[in-house]
């Protein structure tokens, strides 16, 4: 993670408080776990203090192809990503990274969300979500460890163009994503708990179970935000989501 370190100054410069790394490691570990891969993803932990790959959970072979045991270090994934969208991934995550990483600093509830193409182990390349957020921090709140969720969204987004926003708590002087104009849909909180599973790859019986709600409820919600939203269909609404920054 060389390039990170390069553009980031407090892990440049190693101004991170750790009393015991292996405590700190055993902590994120067992954090990351209480996470559950739904359908087609898998989820890992990364330390930003001795650069390994802490937790990988095994869902990442069904992804990529690739058993987690033959993954170390995060610098494996970036390999995978197609030759035409690699620098720009690189340029985003850093921008992410740096408007985190002044005063203000991430929160645990800012999340990156970042979606570009990625070889699994049969050079086939997929559309994939990359989700990235705090896992722990220390007493400055410099980031020590963060979580990622990779999930393959072929289905629902053929794009190449590479899509990504913030969500969280507004950075001042930082606007991660410009909707050029746009005016958000205002979603109620039922309706993004639904678009969230939608997301993940849920069906609506799925989605009622999970909400404890009947299909029929799922169903008009759904219908109520495909309207919203001016779409069609699913596939469209998670293109729209993701290129409006929710």
């Amino acid at each position: 993670m060389k390039w990170i370190k390069d553009n980031i100054d407090y892990l440049k410069n190693s101004n991170l408080n750790i009393d015991d790394p292996e405590a700190e490691e055993r902590k994120a570990i067992d954090l990351i776990k209480k996470f559950r891969p739904i359908g087609n993803q898998c989820v890992y932990a990364l330390s930003y203090f001795n650069e390994k790959v802490l937790y990988l959970s095994d869902s990442v072979q069904e992804i990529f192809g690739y058993p987690p045991d033959k993954i170390k270090h995060v610098d494996f994934f970036y390999g995978l990503i197609h030759p035409d969208d690699r620098e720009r991934v690189k340029e985003i995550t850093i921008q992410a990274l740096q408007a985190g990483a002044n005063e203000y600093g991430l929160k645990p509830d800012h999340v990156f969300h970042i979606i570009y193409r990625m070889k699994n182990k049969d050079g086939v390349y997929r559309k994939i979500q990359r989700q990235t957020g705090v896992l722990t921090h220390d007493s400055d709140k410099n980031l020590l460890t963060s979580f990622g969720i990779f999930t393959d969204v072929s289905h629902l987004n053929s794009s190449r163009e590479i899509q990504s926003f913030m969500t969280g708590p507004k950075i001042p002087g930082y606007r991660f994503l410009d909707p050029h104009g746009v005016q958000k849909v205002d979603f109620t909180k039922r309706e993004r708990e639904i678009i969230e599973l939608l997301a993940k790859g849920l069906n609506s019986d799925e989605i009622s179970e999970k909400l404890y709600i009947s299909p029929k409820t799922v169903y008009t919600h759904r219908q109520n935000i495909i309207k919203k939203a001016g779409v069609k269909n699913t596939a469209q609404l998670m293109s729209y989501m993701f290129k409006n920054g929710y």
